[in-house]
């Protein structure tokens, strides 16, 4: 009898064990609906917008230069490819493929305009958006 439990025992722990490594399914996500926000990062409580954005400089509330981030927004759960371009320099995958956001330095009077292709990998869907990023001088 207490081969049985043993046998039992370990066929439950193997079962258990071999669902765990067991990868989940990648589902079809939807990129109809995504967009590229952005935000330059200060010390004013900056906040993502759609398309376009515009933060202000000054000596006590940012530093020169200062990073912008874009970041998709929009998507559902789902496995996808993002293509970043940055549009202002003409430098093409200039943020990780597998990343939905992007960190690019940005200085004060200047703009960053960036790109990106969202693919879906279930369904080879994509969608191509584009945001703006505005640093203005605050102080002057």
């Amino acid at each position: 009898m207490n081969r049985k439990i043993l046998f039992s025992t370990s066929a439950t722990a193997l079962l258990a064990l071999a669902s765990l490594g067991t990868a989940a399914p990648a589902h079809a996500g939807d990129v109809s609906n995504a967009q590229l926000s952005c935000y330059v990062d200060t010390n004013a409580w900056d906040y993502a917008s759609i398309d376009e954005c515009v933060s202000y400089w000054t000596p006590w509330t940012a530093s020169n230069p200062s990073q912008a981030i874009f970041e998709v927004v929009g998507l559902t759960s789902g496995s996808y490819t993002f293509y970043w371009t940055d549009l202002s320099t003409g430098q093409v995958g200039v943020c990780a493929t597998g990343d939905s956001a992007c960190f690019r330095s940005i200085r004060v009077g200047r703009s960053k305009t960036m790109r990106v292709t969202v693919i879906d990998n279930q369904t080879a869907a994509s969608k191509t958006v584009v945001a703006t990023a505005y640093f203005e001088d605050g102080w002057n």
